[in-house]
């Protein structure tokens, strides 16, 4: 009982953390609209980020790209799907599914 109460709080805690950062709302919404993706899991019920992984790291600022690890549910299955923030020269993100 008591590893489920914890597991719940660590859960929260990285929903509440996921929920502070501006891009990844903007990952969720660039991977519920990706054709490949509703292709491997059908029709997107809910995406849910359980990861982040900063890099691009320069002295004293905490990585600019991201890699956003996903648990996707769909009309097909479940699926765990990694997708990469890349920054460009303009300093829009650009977003692909790297597994």
């Amino acid at each position: 009982m008591t590893f489920l109460v914890i597991a719940l709080v660590f859960g929260f805690a990285i929903d509440f953390a996921n929920r502070l950062d501006p891009h990844a709302a903007a990952a969720i919404l660039w991977l519920e609209s990706n054709s490949s993706v509703k292709e491997q899991v059908g029709e997107i019920g809910g995406a849910r980020i359980v990861k982040v992984r900063y890099f691009g790291a320069q002295a004293g600022r905490r990585g600019v790209d991201r890699e956003y690890f996903f648990v996707v549910r769909g009309s097909k299955g479940h699926a765990q799907i990694v997708v990469r923030a890349e920054r460009d020269e303009q300093g829009l993100y650009i977003y692909q599914v790297r597994e």
